[in-house]
């Protein structure tokens, strides 16, 4: 079973700039973190 997380994209753009293998969440056609 999957688990869907709601998770904060600011928050992910400020992991971003100190670890660059962080992924991008922000997707139009594949949203793995589910976003609507």
């Amino acid at each position: 079973m999957f688990k869907f997380y709601n998770i904060d994209e600011d928050y992910v753009k400020y992991l971003q700039k100190i670890d660059k293998q962080v992924p991008n969440i922000h997707y139009r056609t594949n949203n793995k973190f589910g976003y609507l």
